[in-house]
């Protein structure tokens, strides 16, 4: 009776502490007014921070890769901006990309790269823009992906792109010029082509997904298409 009282006690305290990350650290709430910090904020975060981006523009010299349970917050989408540093130039070479296969993908030429199998990550409340790069953001094997109020605007190759989504929304979302056309090999498709549209997921379970109306401004558009495979 006193070995069974003595783990029935320790199993409570167990319990009691695990509303915690593992660091220990309840969640926070970081914000930033540039990208030096918000680069520190992200490879800093863990699960269940929000980072919230002060009014302005974010440029970046490489993909910022998001953790599972982190929360990237805009403070508008006519407000916030990230996109490239004009030296941040990536081949052309691979695209178009694979359909149906995430092997050859240049995973370094898209802005925003989930990592791979992170969860419950939210990006909302501003603009991604990136004539240079191959897209917005890209993910693979990710649950409980939350993308709403963001404009994609001027990428090379797909708005979104992502393997294996599960349990996850995209809503709220404006697309322009979003994904272009390519010929095997890099080759600018001028008269022909494959696009990857705004949205090209493939293999999802559970994924609600509705697109903004276009309005007027700066930021409004048609996606060119929507892909959702299997």
């Amino acid at each position: 009776m006193i070995i069974k009282m003595r783990f029935l006690i320790c199993a409570i305290f167990w319990i009691g502490i695990t509303g915690y990350s593992l660091s220990g650290a309840p969640p926070e709430t970081v914000e930033v007014i540039n990208e030096v910090e918000l680069i520190r904020a992200v490879q800093d975060a863990k699960q269940g921070d929000t980072i919230r981006l002060a009014e302005g523009i974010y440029r970046l010299n490489e993909s910022l890769v998001i953790k599972s349970g982190v929360n990237i917050v805009g403070a508008g989408i006519a407000k916030t901006v990230i996109k490239p540093n004009d030296i941040w130039m990536p081949s052309n070479e691979s695209l178009p990309d694979p359909e149906i296969k995430w092997k050859g993908l240049d995973r370094s030429a898209w802005l925003l790269r989930i990592e791979d199998r992170a969860n419950h990550v939210s990006i909302s409340n501003l603009t991604l823009q990136g004539p240079q790069l191959h897209g917005a953001i890209f993910g693979f094997k990710n649950e409980s992906l939350h993308i709403h109020d963001v404009c994609v605007k001027d990428f090379r190759w797909c708005g979104i792109r992502t393997f294996f989504t599960s349990q996850s929304k995209i809503y709220d979302r404006e697309f322009v010029d979003a994904g272009g056309r390519w010929k095997r090999g890099g080759i600018p498709g001028v008269d022909g082509g494959i696009s990857g549209g705004a949205i090209f997921v493939v293999w999802k379970t559970e994924l609600y997904v509705t697109l903004a109306l276009p309005e007027s401004g700066a930021c409004s558009g048609f996606t060119t298409k929507v892909i959702l495979a299997r």
